[in-house]
């Protein structure tokens, strides 16, 4: 089964991992047949029916930075006419798609990026539509059974029928200036989540942030089904991070505590994700350098072998004694400031 994945595109790179640390997480076998900045196509090798069933919305719960997910028909060159040839050639799998899901349908063509020649939406979906339709099934634009999307990249076009599609009005609920308790330059929901997603955390497993602050990260862990423990040196961070938890109904447990020293056992948690204080906030108690080496090497010492921590830092090389530098994602804040994604992996 080849199922593709139509990126955000707020990241170079991210969306892309994001959706492999699910998969991994998730147990599936796959290949990655191609990525191409908005499209990224898998084909899953498990042969677990009932994973295969459920895989598609296993994922839609978790992801982030990806719109929608797809069951692949054919992939081509990004011209109406090879387009047209192409949908001819997948007409088994398109009807084996809609009597999967109904019987009405509606096309949708969906653009990105800067495409090399000009194609006209409103009319491919016309001329698609008309196909389907002598193949005996109704049209219907408002909530069809089935929806066959064409997804036009600068390289690549995709033809599939959507399974699922990612809610980003969730992360938009859950904006940090509706929180209870704020400070500026806190992540949104969205790159919190993602971050969780990277650490490959499970439901009912420990999830750690040893800089937890108003709590953004261990939200989202939480309503992953993790179970959350948060620190930050700041009381006042604590509390508000409690009272954010609570404000979702979600629980964790909180403590005041040092980063370096936590009051945590060996080996006691499944996975780590963090956004470390930077600029001035952070020499108010070490140089920032030695801040991560102590609280990486703390990280280290807490998490299980095997296990992820997720850093932000502003080191593309952060600190990592002990761990396996497995990627670095690069994110551009401005001109004077780049952060920097780093996916460790416990030796």
């Amino acid at each position: 089964m080849q199922l593709a994945f139509e990126l955000s595109g707020e990241h170079e790179t991210l969306p892309r991992a994001e959706v492999l640390a699910c998969l991994d997480l998730l147990g599936a076998r796959y290949k990655e047949v191609i990525f191409k900045g908005a499209l990224l196509v898998i084909e899953v090798q498990s042969k677990d029916e009932k994973l295969l069933a459920t895989l598609p919305l296993l994922l839609k719960k978790r992801l982030a930075l990806t719109h929608s997910i797809f069951t692949v028909f054919a992939l081509c060159e990004p011209s109406e006419n090879v387009i047209l040839k192409t949908f001819c050639d997948a007409e088994d799998e398109i009807r084996e798609f809609l009597k999967n899901g109904g019987l009405s349908f509606a096309v949708r063509v969906r653009k990105r990026g800067v495409l090399p020649m000009q194609i006209d939406s409103m009319s491919l979906e016309r001329r698609l539509g008309a196909k389907i339709k002598r193949l005996g099934f109704k049209v219907r634009l408002k909530s069809p059974d089935g929806i066959i999307c064409v997804l036009v990249t600068k390289d690549l076009c995709m033809l599939g029928g959507i399974l699922q599609n990612i809610d980003k009005k969730q992360f938009l609920r859950r904006a940090p200036q509706a929180r209870p308790f704020f400070l500026p330059g806190v992540l949104v929901p969205k790159f919190a989540r993602a971050l969780v997603n990277l650490s490959r955390v499970g439901s009912g497993e420990i999830f750690l942030d040893p800089f937890c602050g108003t709590g953004g990260i261990l939200i989202e862990a939480a309503l992953v089904g993790a179970d959350v423990i948060g620190s930050d040196i700041l009381m006042r961070a604590v509390r508000g991070a409690a009272n954010n938890l609570r404000f979702y109904g979600l629980s964790g447990e909180l403590a005041a505590c040092d980063a370096t020293a936590l009051c945590l056992q060996d080996e006691s948690i499944a996975a780590i994700a963090t956004d470390p204080p930077y600029g001035r906030s952070t020499l108010m108690y070490y140089s920032s350098e030695k801040l991560y080496e102590n609280a990486i090497s703390e990280m280290h010492r807490v998490l299980k072998n095997g296990r992820f921590a997720i850093v932000l830092s502003s080191f593309k090389d952060v600190p990592h004694d002990g761990f396996e530098l497995l990627e670095t994602h690069e994110c551009y804040v401005h001109k004077s400031l780049t952060r920097y994604v780093s996916v460790l992996r416990k030796r």
